[in-house]
């Protein structure tokens, strides 16, 4: 598979930090839930993309890029989607915050070990309730990471 372009996210918050990660993906289930991580179930906003679907990009399948951004209170907004394939359709501006529950999907790059962010009732929680992918299947609360198990050496693998 072609690696995807990732989302846009601005972070106005002192108190995260996602250094060295890039969003691909806002999830609506839990770890949990009987499908586990599933990146097909992904957080309905209430605005909705319309791309052109006509044009396809292998690196853009969706023709969209969502622009996201944490505040300074930690809060999470849908602020817009461009078009990158669309080379004279301006931004469409959204600025919808976030409500309820959610993830955050974050890898280092594409296919990569991933960081699963909680978003509770709209506010991104801090690193110690986040889930770092140790291999395939495993992962841990950032509480409990030991110093330097993650990001664990993927020698080439795809964690999904």
């Amino acid at each position: 598979m072609t690696a995807q372009r990732p989302y846009r996210l601005t972070n106005e918050c002192e108190a995260l930090d996602f250094s060295g990660l890039h969003l691909y993906r806002v999830l609506a289930h839990v770890p949990d839930s009987e499908s586990g991580w599933d990146m097909r179930q992904s957080y309905r906003t209430l605005a909705t993309p319309s791309p052109d679907t006509k044009i396809r990009c292998s690196a853009l399948w969706s023709g969209y890029i969502p622009v996201y951004r944490v505040d300074a209170q930690a809060r999470f907004w849908l602020v817009e989607f461009i078009y990158p394939l669309e080379k004279e359709r301006p931004p469409e501006s959204v600025n919808e915050p976030i409500q309820g529950d959610a993830w955050l999907f974050f890898c280092e790059r594409f296919g990569g070990p991933a960081v699963h962010v909680p978003v509770k009732d709209g506010a991104v929680r801090g690193r110690e309730e986040w889930m770092f992918q140790l291999d395939r299947e495993r992962f841990v609360v950032g509480s409990e990471l030991e110093a330097g198990a993650w990001p664990p050496s993927s020698n080439g693998r795809r964690y999904f």
